[in-house]
């Protein structure tokens, strides 16, 4: 499953066909709360953990996506976190249960849009950081995609 947001509405229907003609599920939601959108995902849907990718960060290290999937499941935690991966390659894992209850927290727009600002910033949940060390090779690498030019990068 994924979701999309709603600035560009011819983009995201033809996106939106082609998930339905492939079988997978798609949701739209608030273009303005990000938040919203995972919440509501979460509602109807029955997942212990969300993993948090980025669009900009296509290029993920499924190896490395895989066990800190199970090393967060497995050690009790509501947040877990990577650093030390490439640039645009770290991602995030929550638990469903501490995402659900920023639903009755007075959060601030920037809470809403950033998704895990807020479990981040509090000391409410219990928060991971999992480093990965990488050789110097790697270290000047960068795989987001913020500007046109890094499309050629990646």
């Amino acid at each position: 499953m994924f979701e999309l947001e709603q600035p560009n509405q011819i983009l995201f229907s033809l996106l939106e066909n082609v998930a339905k003609a492939n079988g997978i599920h798609c949701f739209r939601g608030s273009e303005n709360d990000v938040l919203s959108r995972f919440i509501s995902i979460l509602e109807t849907e029955n997942f212990d953990a969300v993993v948090r990718l980025k669009a900009d960060n296509p290029i993920i290290d499924i190896d490395v996506l895989d066990k800190k999937i199970e090393y967060h499941c497995h050690s009790d935690k509501d947040y877990t976190s990577t650093v030390g991966l490439p640039l645009g390659m770290n991602f995030e894992v929550i638990s469903a249960k501490a995402l659900l209850s920023l639903k009755y927290k007075m959060l601030s727009d920037e809470d809403k849009e950033h998704v895990t600002l807020y479990v981040k910033n509090s000391n409410e949940y219990t928060c991971q950081t999992v480093v990965k060390a990488i050789t110097n090779n790697y270290k000047s690498i960068r795989v987001t995609i913020d500007y046109p030019s890094d499309y050629l990068v990646v």
